[in-house]
């Protein structure tokens, strides 16, 4: 075994792509995909990179690694320049540009996410698949520990990369026969730029606040630190390489120990996503708070109906008490588990029974 900077650990071989062989990485100017495409340069990969945005990132990419940098449109049939024959297809394109629950996420923004998330990543893929099949090359998806597990807060997220897994799981089976693997790395929280907007939305764009944010996620991660993108871009070029072609439909998590915690330690690892998901779930409390309530002026009314004749508490529950606004005439659902409890009236029908005389007089039914 040998280990040096300009290659990979080899087990009974050298981990080195044939000469000439190529990998296109689509989503290669973002943190991740920015470490994958020097990785497998330095690996010795002749790569092709899209980039949705240019700028002096791609450009200073390109610089420094030699690598050929093309814009996401042009990942299309029919578009000339692309290599005709594949060793490696590596998927890293994703955005999680919303943090809401199911109750506050459009349904349109919803479908973009997974429209770029998922859709894309099934485009891409049988876009590539033809030069795959020529060079029996391999495809690399880069997913999330949330396509594995779900979180409140990122409905849109979770369910577009719960649907990579499937996507993965499937091109592995169909494309085997053609010589073609197919596996998913599933990172957990990575130092990068995605990391940190994430945090922003929440807790406000003051760079302190982001930075305890993201310390905090860190702190509760097993290993006390976030994922480092050169730590997903070594695992990437592990799959890439000929030495690992007997895995076929495999999830690889790459996430600290995350998900190896229990459910509730897992969900707080994630801090600020929860928060509006918890704003929603206040509303349950205090509907709940209220039904005590006016459970309580309910026995409150028939003790004093019954062990105190003559007097009144003030208290209404269906509108016909001494109390002059009678606050809960409106809300018999208030009266949670009395809600079976109803008594027949000649001139109003069905109404709560609301004291022990009422009860008494009432028909039976």
């Amino acid at each position: 075994m040998s280990i040096g900077r300009d290659r990979t650990v080899g087990f009974d071989g050298d981990l080195r792509p044939a000469a000439g062989e190529v990998a296109l990485v689509a989503g290669g100017s973002g943190d991740i995909g920015a470490a994958i495409v020097r990785r497998l340069r330095t690996d010795g990969w002749e790569v092709v990179f899209s980039f949705n945005r240019g700028g002096p990132a791609v450009a200073e990419l390109v610089r420094q690694t030699g690598a050929h940098a093309v814009p996401f449109t042009d990942l299309r049939p029919g578009v000339s320049g692309l290599p005709e024959v594949l060793g490696a297809f590596v998927n890293c394109v994703g955005v999680n540009p919303v943090d809401e629950d199911v109750l506050h996420t459009p349904v349109d923004m919803f479908r973009e996410i997974v429209e770029t998330n998922l859709v894309e990543a099934f485009r891409m893929a049988k876009f590539a698949l033809p030069s795959l099949v020529k060079g029996r090359g391999t495809i690399v998806n880069i997913s999330s520990i949330w396509g594995v597990r779900a979180v409140e807060g990122i409905v849109g997220y979770v369910a577009s990369k719960h649907g990579m897994r499937g996507l993965t799981a499937t091109l592995a089976r169909e494309c085997g026969p053609m010589g073609v693997t197919c596996n998913e790395i599933c990172p957990g929280a990575v130092e990068s730029r995605m990391m940190r907007e994430c945090a922003a939305r929440d807790v406000g764009r003051d760079p302190v606040r982001v930075e305890e944010a993201v310390r905090s996620v860190a702190a509760r991660t097993p290993i006390g630190r976030l994922v480092k993108a050169d730590e997903i871009a070594a695992a990437v070029a592990f799959l890439c390489s000929h030495q690992c072609r007997g895995m076929n439909g495999a999830s690889v998590v790459i996430d600290g120990g995350m998900t190896a915690r229990d459910r509730e330690s897992l969900r707080h690892l994630d801090p600020w996503r929860t928060s509006r998901f918890h704003r929603a779930m206040a509303i349950d409390v205090e509907w709940r708070a209220c039904s005590l309530v006016a459970r309580g002026a309910w026995c409150l009314r028939r003790w004093t109906t019954a062990c105190l004749p003559g007097r009144s508490t003030g208290l209404s529950l269906s509108g016909t008490g001494s109390g002059s606004s009678a606050p809960l005439a409106g809300f018999p659902w208030l009266l949670g588990d009395q809600r079976g409890r109803r008594t027949r009236s000649s001139d109003s029908g069905w109404r709560p029974a609301i004291s022990p005389t009422a009860i008494r007089s009432s028909p039976s039914s």
